[in-house]
Order: structure tokens, then sequence, then C-alpha cells
């Protein structure tokens, strides 16, 4: 009987091992070809969620290239300003967040300055790999905002680097509960 018992206990242990470590495969595939979506379409505001390296930039490109009204940083470090970030001074529009310190929060940030806005759909600058968890933040606490997915490759962040598996070991976990708890909502 106990040797059932642990027999039992043990194969459900290796089929949740199994497909933890199939969905960790699956995000680390999918985060690697990730690419933004619709990169020609003009949004009513594109909103870069700070943490890592070209998200910045890459959202002031996008505000010159597009005809997008508004940029928003979220998560900047109160100690920042934006001539600090920006070298630009021919460029309008941008507004600085400086409350969030994390995902949840950052969803929360941008949402407050959207309420001052009337905007309907945004496009989102963040890691490739932070990208899944954002917009289930983000999902979470605006359903009705269309948000357009605009991931970046951070410098030297390839499938050979040493920092590519735990960087995504860990954003894969806290994505999982985050989709757990939208799961169990």
């Amino acid at each position: 009987m106990l040797l059932k018992i642990f027999t039992f206990f043990a194969m459900t242990l290796l089929t949740l091992f199994i497909l933890w470590a199939g969905g960790l495969f699956w995000f680390a595939t999918n985060i690697n070809f990730a690419k933004p979506e619709k990169p020609n379409m003009t949004t009513d505001a594109i909103i870069v969620l700070t943490g890592g390296t070209k998200r910045i930039a890459e959202g002031v490109d996008l505000l010159k290239k597009t005809k997008t009204a508004d940029l928003f940083i979220s998560g900047v470090n109160p100690d920042v300003q934006q001539k600090d970030l920006i070298s630009d001074d021919s460029i309008c529009c941008i507004t600085l967040g400086y409350k969030a310190t994390n995902t949840e929060e950052n969803a929360t940030e941008v949402k407050k300055w959207l309420s001052t806005k009337n905007v309907k759909n945004i496009r989102l600058v963040t890691s490739n790999y932070h990208m899944i968890r954002a917009m289930l933040e983000f999902q979470k606490i605006m359903p009705d905002l269309d948000i357009i997915p605009h991931p970046v490759t951070p410098a030297g962040y390839n499938i050979w680097d040493k920092k590519f598996w735990p960087i995504t070991f860990s954003e894969y976990n806290k994505t999982l509960l985050i989709w757990l708890q939208l799961k169990q909502a």
C-alpha cells in the first residue's frame, strides 16, 4: 500500500515536472523568436517599461517614426530626469512615470496615466523575455485596451549567453505564477 502511494506521488511529480519543462522550452523558444506585431501601425500611445537595455531607445525611435502622440516611460528611477534618458531636445510628448517598481505597478501606473487620455490602443515596449508577463499584467488591469506587443531583444541576450537561462528561468516562473493567478480568478 505504501509503495502504491509513493509511486502515485512520484508519477504525479514527474508529470508536473515534464509539463513545467515543456512549458519552459516553449517559453524560451517563443521569446527567442518574438518580433514586434504590426510594426507600421500607429497607436494612440507608446508605453515603455524600464528595466532592460534598448527599451527606451526603441520607444523614442518609434515616437519619431510614427504619428503617435504620446510616449510614457513607466518605472523610471526617481533620480533620473528626461535629459538623462533622451538627448534629443526636439522630441516632445514624453512623460516619465516614477511610481512603478515591478510589472504589476507598471500596469497600474500606465492605467492611471491613460485615464487622462483618450486612448484605445497602445504599443507596449519591453524586453522579449518580459513581454508575455507584461501582457498578462496589462490585460488583467485593462482588459478593454488593445495592446500591440513590441518586444525588444536586449544586447547579448541569446541562447548561448550565460545570462540567458537564469533570466529565462526566472521570467518563466514569474509568468507561470501570474498565469495561474489569472486562471483562478
